[in-house]
C-alpha cells in the first residue's frame, strides 16, 4: 500500500485499496464528508481523488480520436475532465433529494457512471462539458436506444438529465445547452433558445479543476 501511495492513516483510502485488490465493492462517501466538501472546491477535489472509481487512470488508455474539428486530444484535459465527472457524481449524490437518480443506484454507481460518460464524450468527440453539442448528444442518444434495454436506457436518461441540470445550474453549461441537450439525447425536437448565457454557480469548472489538481501535486 505504501508503494502505491496509500495513506495508511486514512481508513477509507485503505479500504478502497483493499476492495480493489479483493474485488469487493468500493467504499462510499459519508454524508458528513459530502457536506464538508460541497462549499470548498479544494476539499471537493480531494474527495474526488479519494473516491475516484478509476484511480489507475485506465480512461487514458481507452479508444479515442487523436483529433477532431481542429482539436487534439490532450492528457491534461482528459484528466481534468475526468475529475470534473467524479465531482459531478459526488455533487449529485450529495443532492440526491434535489436531482433524480435511478432508485437502485448507490454513490459508487452514480460517481462511476457520471465520470464514465464525461470521459467518453471527451475521448470520442474531444468535447469538454462546456463544449457539448446537440449533434454529439443526438448521436449518443441514438446509440443508447439501439444498444440498451429499456430499463437501462431509462436509467441513463434520468442520470443524464440530472447531470445536465446540475451543470447548467452551476454555469458549466449555458441556458441554451441546458434546454437543448436533454432534448437531443432523448431524440426529441430541439427547442429554439436564445443565445448562450451562463450563470455563476458552485459547480467546479474544468479550468478550476485543472488548477486545483496542479496545486495538489505541489503539496
Amino acid at each position: 500500500m505504501m508503494a502505491a501511495g496509500v495513506d495508511l492513516t486514512d481508513q477509507a483510502a485503505v479500504q478502497a485499496y483493499m476492495a480493489k485488490k479483493m474485488g469487493k465493492s468500493q467504499p462510499e462517501p459519508s454524508q458528513a464528508e459530502l457536506d464538508a466538501a460541497m462549499a470548498n472546491p479544494a476539499a471537493l477535489v480531494d474527495l474526488a481523488n479519494k473516491y475516484d472509481p478509476d484511480p489507475d487512470k485506465k480512461y487514458l488508455s481507452v479508444q479515442r480520436v487523436p483529433d477532431h474539428d481542429g482539436l487534439q486530444w490532450r492528457q491534461k484535459t482528459a484528466i481534468a475532465v475526468h475529475t470534473q465527472g467524479v465531482i459531478s457524481g459526488l455533487q449529485l449524490w450529495a443532492m440526491r433529494d434535489t436531482y433524480q437518480l435511478p432508485g437502485n443506484w448507490g454513490a459508487h454507481d452514480v460517481i462511476k457512471n457520471m465520470s464514465e460518460v464525461i470521459d467518453v464524450m471527451y475521448a470520442q468527440n474531444l468535447e469538454t462539458p462546456a463544449d457539448w453539442s446537440v449533434a454529439t448528444w443526438e448521436n449518443f442518444g441514438n446509440w443508447m436506444r439501439d444498444s440498451q434495454s429499456k430499463k437501462r436506457y431509462d436509467e441513463n436518461i434520468q442520470m443524464l438529465e440530472s447531470l445536465m441540470a446540475l451543470l447548467t445550474k452551476g454555469g458549466i453549461l449555458s441556458a441554451q445547452q441546458g434546454q437543448q441537450l436533454p432534448a437531443a439525447v432523448r431524440g426529441d425536437a430541439i427547442p429554439e433558445v436564445a443565445g448562450p448565457t451562463k450563470v455563476k454557480g458552485n459547480v467546479i469548472s474544468m479550468k478550476k479543476a485543472r488548477k486545483l489538481l496542479k496545486a495538489m501535486k505541489h503539496r
